[in-house]
């Protein structure tokens, strides 16, 4: 882990000039954070008046997803507000994102962009999808995890900072989809497959998601981390090599069944 983070302190500090050296992909990745967190974080009340209207908007639909009551009624919340965004936003979110990491070393940043891609398209389609499909849902659970209104009351302080100087709907958005992954889908923040520097990544093994930086970022202001139900990535899958980590795998059920089974 310490080699992971010190990379992306080289990146960030050392011979090439990152496009923002306030810029983290290890914990921003889709949602900006670097934009709020860069600035004090507590709202100074001094709104632009040209975004007060997009604020307003904003924090109402927060302060409403923060109330729901089920994971049902968090879709349809999520889904009306995503509606009201046309598809050109996406793209720009998506174009923000390669901006500022154009600078970042090709091997990480092109399988991160393809994670990033997904995470902005393909969780918007699973959610409109959701929305729009009726009959019994593929939940484990209807119920929400603790820490969803937590969350929506941060979304509503970090878009306010963000008004401060900027129109805060595109990190609303960036949040919107991020909250439909973390507490409807109960998947992590950022989709299975984000790679980090050092050649690990998110990883799924049976219901648990593991994330190399997990534990890293909780004491970032308005990151996912936080929110997300990905564990620190431990033990066999800090193995890079998934053919060495697969026969640890096998080895470890064969001596389990042994142990426990066969005396």
């Amino acid at each position: 882990m310490a080699g992971i983070l010190s990379r992306i302190r080289g990146w960030m500090s050392g011979g090439t000039q990152a496009a923002d050296s306030t810029y983290r992909p290890e914990i921003d990745c889709i949602v900006d954070t670097a934009s709020v967190v860069c600035r004090e974080t507590t709202p100074s009340g001094e709104v632009r008046p040209e975004f007060q209207d997009a604020l307003s908007r904003v924090r109402t639909f927060w302060r409403t997803a923060a109330a729901a009551r089920d994971k049902e009624d968090l879709l349809m919340l999520l889904a009306g507000h995503v509606r009201e965004y046309p598809q050109e936003s996406l793209r720009q979110m998506m174009v923000n994102f390669e901006r500022k990491t154009r600078d970042i070393p090709a091997d990480y940043r092109e399988p991160l962009l393809r994670a990033v891609h997904e995470e902005i398209f393909d969780t918007h389609h699973r959610l409109l999808r959701a929305a729009a499909e009726s009959g019994e849902r593929n939940w484990r659970t209807t119920s929400l995890r603790p820490g969803c209104a937590d969350y929506c009351r941060m979304v509503q302080q970090a878009t306010t900072i963000k008004a401060e100087e900027k129109d805060p709907g595109i990190l609303s958005l960036h949040y919107a989809l991020a909250c439909y992954a973390m507490f409807v889908e109960d998947g992590p923040g950022h989709p299975v497959g984000t790679p980090f520097p050092g050649g690990l990544g998110v990883e799924q093994d049976g219901r648990v998601c593991y994330c190399p930086v997990r534990d890293h970022a909780d004491d970032v202001p308005f990151a996912l981390c936080p929110f997300c139900p990905a564990v620190q990535t431990t033990g066999v899958h800090l193995i890079r090599d998934p053919k060495e980590r697969d026969r640890i795998q096998k080895q470890g059920y064969i001596d389990n069944y042994f142990t426990n089974f066969k005396g």
